[in-house]
């Protein structure tokens, strides 16, 4: 329970648009087309609906609506918006659930943050160093959350364990420092470090991760 929910609020708040149910979208449909018949009816699937939600949801808000950043990172509007965000979003994910007032003590945005560094490393008993783990603490307001930045193995020691030894400390330091949320990133063709993290208790995400670079920029250069 980190970055979703930030990502979540941050989308929400920007013209109010929400995502419509499957329900409330058939009732929109069904008010726009009242003289469909029984047979027409039937055809409006759940799959036309996903479409329109979509859709709706990918258009830019009136100009009316003023998109701005607030100075005031206590805004007891934004507050309670990310508090109901977490309400409604907790029940998608297999976690613990928070109470109400769990979630206003533990969602406080601040207008910066500090993080802090954790170099764990596999030595031999000739003293070479076998392996490195990078992790990275941060609290950006939403409860301490930690990721495995970077996880390395030199090829000699490989198949020894030493990347799941290494996954399994890092592990260790975020139930010691009670991380509320924690991440690593890997590709689904690296079967050895994929085994690593599963081992350690990371597990694939429900969630659908949206990444963005400035691929075009870089090449207008």
């Amino acid at each position: 329970m980190g970055r979703h929910f930030l990502a979540e609020a941050r989308r929400q708040s920007h013209g109010g648009i929400r995502p419509l149910t499957a329900c409330e979208t058939a009732k929109l449909i069904a008010s726009d087309k009242a003289t469909l018949n029984a047979g027409d009816k039937a055809t409006l699937n759940a799959g036309a609906d996903a479409s329109s939600t979509a859709s709706d949801n990918a258009r830019v808000a009136s100009p009316a609506i003023e998109i701005l950043e607030v100075s005031a990172y206590d805004d007891p509007d934004v507050h309670a918006m990310l508090v109901e965000l977490a309400l409604d979003e907790q029940h998608h994910y297999d976690h613990p659930l928070e109470t109400r007032a769990e979630l206003e003590a533990r969602l406080q945005p601040q207008p910066d943050f500090r993080g802090e560094n954790h170099i764990l490393v596999a030595r031999e008993p000739d003293g070479r160093d076998a392996g490195v783990c990078w992790v990275v603490l941060f609290d950006p307001g939403t409860g301490l959350e930690g990721e495995i930045a970077e996880l390395y193995v030199r090829p000699a020691a490989r198949g020894k364990g030493v990347a799941t030894s290494l996954a399994h400390a890092a592990m260790e330091l975020f139930k010691s420092r009670h991380v509320t949320f924690a991440s690593v990133w890997t590709r689904d063709d690296n079967p050895a470090a994929l085994a690593a993290y599963r081992a350690a208790g990371f597990t694939p995400t429900r969630q659908t991760v949206l990444t963005w670079l400035p691929l075009e920029e870089r090449g207008a250069r």
